[in-house]
């Protein structure tokens, strides 16, 4: 997390020098990277979780992201979609600073951008498919901070501007490949899907040149999308049962900046059939999930659209 970047300088800030801080900025920018990676999530997503640091000083993170997408083109065998992302980040520690139970820094860190995305699908076989993706946004990316305790004021004002206070835009750019495998229960179609994401975030515009950065994650992403129908009804509607597994796995050389490089999810919902004018259009779906991870505990909510 950006914020453990944030707690290793400070307890040495009073023998930092610039190239220290540049170093941090550094790694704040592979940590928005990483987190960049955790909101692919195609559907409307709520998440809260928090990672756990050894020295106590625990990140919590919030995150909103609401996706629409639109057909370019549909056949039976390939489509290719446009996607809109709107979407926020919070997130928030309590850096201890000094021995003593009133010296200490409350760092938020708030994060709000838009973007689009080209997704394509393309049948390999039967129940292969093959499924790129293109997404590119602009995010603005703010720091408030707020020092308590007398020696922590002492380095306000080496912080301040530099590490803590700051403001900056940055441009989000992904790539994925990937493949997605499905069968058939009834009417209704499950599926397992693997992609690999390539992500580089790149701040401009930052409100001084410590903040500046320029970096790229990677990560593997494991899903099971389980569907099995039901005999309950909702509104003469049958409700089906869902549900989800997934893991996601970062690599390369950065792999551990978030403290870990495996994380784990797994919960269930429903779907309802969604009807126009008489004319099945889909499912609607809301599911919940749990996360986990060997430093990370957190939850996911989802309100999504099932085309199928």
């Amino acid at each position: 997390m950006p914020l453990t970047s944030l707690t290793r300088f400070v307890l040495g800030a009073m023998a930092m020098l610039y190239t220290t801080i540049a170093t941090a900025a550094s790694e704040y920018g592979a940590d928005y990277a990483f987190l960049s990676l955790t909101s692919l999530s195609p559907d409307f997503s709520a998440a809260n979780y928090t990672i756990r640091n050894n020295d106590g000083s625990d990140v919590k993170l919030s995150i909103l992201r609401l996706p629409y997408r639109m057909d370019l083109q549909s056949s039976p065998t390939r489509k290719l979609q446009l996607e809109f992302t709107l979407a926020y980040q919070q997130d928030s520690q309590w850096v201890l600073t000094f021995p003593g139970p009133d010296e200490g820094i409350d760092a938020t860190w708030t994060t709000l951008g838009g973007g689009l995305g080209l997704l394509f699908e393309q049948q390999l076989a039967e129940h292969l498919r093959f499924t790129p993706s293109l997404r590119s946004g602009v995010t603005k990316m703010e720091n408030h901070a707020t020092y308590y305790g007398v020696q922590t004021n002492l380095i306000k004002d080496t912080l301040d501007g530099t590490l803590l206070n700051w403001t900056t835009n940055a441009s989000v750019t992904s790539l994925g490949l990937g493949l997605s495998y499905d069968w058939s229960l009834r009417d209704r179609v499950s599926s397992l899907k693997a992609d690999v994401y390539h992500v580089r975030v790149k701040s401009f515009n930052e409100s001084t040149s410590a903040v500046k950065f320029d970096e790229a994650a990677n990560m593997v992403t494991l899903k099971a999308d389980l569907i099995f129908p039901t005999r309950v009804t909702l509104a003469d509607e049958r409700l089906d049962l869902v549900l989800l597994f997934g893991s996601n796995i970062y690599f390369g050389e950065n792999r551990d900046t978030l403290g870990y490089t495996t994380s784990y999810q797994a919960g269930l919902g429903s779907e309802l059939p969604l009807r126009w004018r008489g004319t099945p259009r889909g499912h609607v779906r809301l599911s919940g999930q749990v996360l986990w991870a060997d430093n990370l505990r957190g939850w996911l909510l989802t309100l999504g659209y099932n085309p199928n």
